[in-house]
């Protein structure tokens, strides 16, 4: 890998991009997530000299206007004198409160996000450049997704088709253009696979350009089929991207003495949360309202079925018995 795809967070001269409100705001996060990264920052300390420096410019702000305002005004030359001497050692002060904040706010970049580099002190920068021999990259990520579903409401989105939290497992990938089309074909077959195996049956859609967004140059939708909508639905999509990310992220790939080009990236749904459930449940359920655990799924369940569980009211008639005197 040629480039600084990483640096030491402890030494990354860098300006400070943090949001230190959310960092007050989210100490106890901060500090979980420095353990993880094992980075070796002080999110209480960070925090503290923020309220320090923001203490201290206010201060600032206000004898500057008190000894503007005494310009303007003759006598107390004793007065102005002092104020020029506080205000020298203020920012002087300011100074080496804003160094020390950039300095140690360094392995805290991007903790809301919780941008990883696993068992390291590393920090990703803002610039990537790869030899084209290491490509293709490819990482997959687990994560929580919240969207405004505003004016959605009918038979078509109600229940769990349609929510505002969910979580999914995602693909990415980036390699040369030239390679983009191979392995889209490749995270196609990851996803058609997974569904495969767990007996749905599904679909694949090349979404027509009308229906892409900005950043898609391709993109495929799979549908699997949900018995209570009688339909094929969207449970997972697939994109291919080009360079449109990549120009805006800056990440390049290099062959020996030839000019950097962008990368292409992709991304692709594993298995989205609670999508794929619906197709699930309704696939394998019983007429009882039991549901057959599908057979890739039974070594992790433990089990060939899920009953269904027996209301408060049936059980409390089935344990009543009339007694006749």
């Amino acid at each position: 890998m040629l480039g600084r795809v990483c640096r030491r967070s402890f030494s990354t001269p860098i300006k400070s991009r943090l949001d230190f409100k959310a960092l007050s705001a989210n100490l106890d996060d901060a500090i979980k997530n420095v353990a993880v990264r094992k980075s070796g920052g002080d999110p209480a300390r960070v925090a503290s000299l923020y309220t320090k420096l923001g203490s201290a410019t206010n201060k600032v702000y206000r004898l500057r206007q008190e000894r503007n305002l005494l310009s303007k005004q003759s006598g107390d030359i004793e007065r102005g004198r002092a104020l020029k001497a506080e205000l020298t050692d203020l920012e002087a002060s300011l100074e080496t409160l804003t160094h020390e904040l950039v300095r140690m706010n360094a392995p805290l970049l991007s903790f809301l996000s919780a941008s990883l580099c696993r068992n390291s002190d590393l920090n990703p920068t803002d610039t990537v450049l790869h030899t084209t021999k290491d490509l293709p990259k490819k990482v997959a990520a687990f994560g929580h997704c919240f969207r405004t579903e505003v004016g959605h409401g009918g038979k078509d989105t109600k229940g769990l088709y349609r929510i505002h939290q969910f979580s999914k497992v995602e693909m990415f990938a980036y390699c040369t253009l030239e390679d983009a089309e191979k392995l889209m074909d490749e995270l196609l077959a990851v996803q058609v696979e997974m569904v495969s195996e767990l007996g749905l049956h599904c679909q694949v859609v090349d979404m027509a350009t009308e229906d892409l967004g900005a950043p898609a140059y391709r993109k495929w939708d799979i549908l699997a089929w949900m018995p209570g909508r009688q339909s094929f639905n969207e449970i997972s999509s697939l994109s291919n991207c080009t360079d449109y990310q990549a120009r805006r992220l800056n990440i390049r790939h290099k062959i020996e003495d030839k000019k950097p080009q962008f990368v292409a990236t992709l991304n692709g749904t594993a298995l989205a949360v609670p999508r794929i459930l619906i197709s699930i449940l309704e696939t394998y359920q019983e007429a009882d309202g039991s549901v057959r655990v599908p057979a890739v799924l039974r070594p992790y369940i433990m089990q060939d079925h899920i009953c269904k569980p027996q209301s408060p009211a049936a059980s409390t008639r089935h344990h009543h018995h009339k007694t006749e005197i």
